[in-house]
């Protein structure tokens, strides 16, 4: 993580049985990413949004 780069929440995603953890980051000159925990995949926040819609269960956390 680039030290322009803050983690303001994780968001925990499960669906089809399958648990994911991303983290939510704000970045200084660009827009939110939610990436995958432990990844460089991400992806931006309009698409991760619409995703969430999707899972069958999530909870978000602030960092």
């Amino acid at each position: 993580m680039n030290i322009m780069e803050k983690i303001v929440e994780i968001v925990e995603i499960t669906h089809t049985g399958k648990t994911t953890i991303w983290q939510v980051v704000d970045q200084a000159n660009k827009e939110r990413r939610a990436y995958l925990k432990g990844s460089t995949f991400y992806y931006d926040m309009p698409k991760f949004e619409a995703g969430l819609l999707k899972a069958d269960s999530f909870t978000r956390t602030p960092a």
